[in-house]
């Protein structure tokens, strides 16, 4: 599950960054694992103790999907709801994993 945040623009960052060290030998392999598996404990660590916020969101579904336990959504002219302040959107995109299956 946590590898799934390495699809962020945070994670993809460090991942150009790893790339980056291991061309020029600044760092091995074994280093950048590392690297990798921190961030993923790390990441999980803050979304479960540090987020409070709640968002809710209202939109058309204009297509949606499953495939292999993961959910695509696309929504267009949402309002999301996050605490008690409302942001209009144009489009959304949601993916959406089942745990149970992620961990396996």
């Amino acid at each position: 599950m946590a590898a799934l945040y390495r699809r962020t623009s945070l994670g993809e960052a460090l991942e150009e960054t790893l790339d980056d060290l291991l061309q020029s030998q600044k760092i091995t392999m074994a280093q950048a694992d590392k690297a990798r598996k921190q961030f993923d404990s790390s990441l999980m660590t803050v979304m479960a103790k540090e987020l409070s916020n709640r968002i809710s969101f209202k939109g058309k579904c204009s297509s949606y999907r499953n495939v292999n336990d993961v959910w695509h959504v696309q929504l267009t002219d949402v309002m999301l709801k996050v605490d008690d302040e409302h942001v209009p959107v144009d489009k959304m995109e949601i993916w959406a994993y089942d745990a149970k299956s992620a961990g396996k």
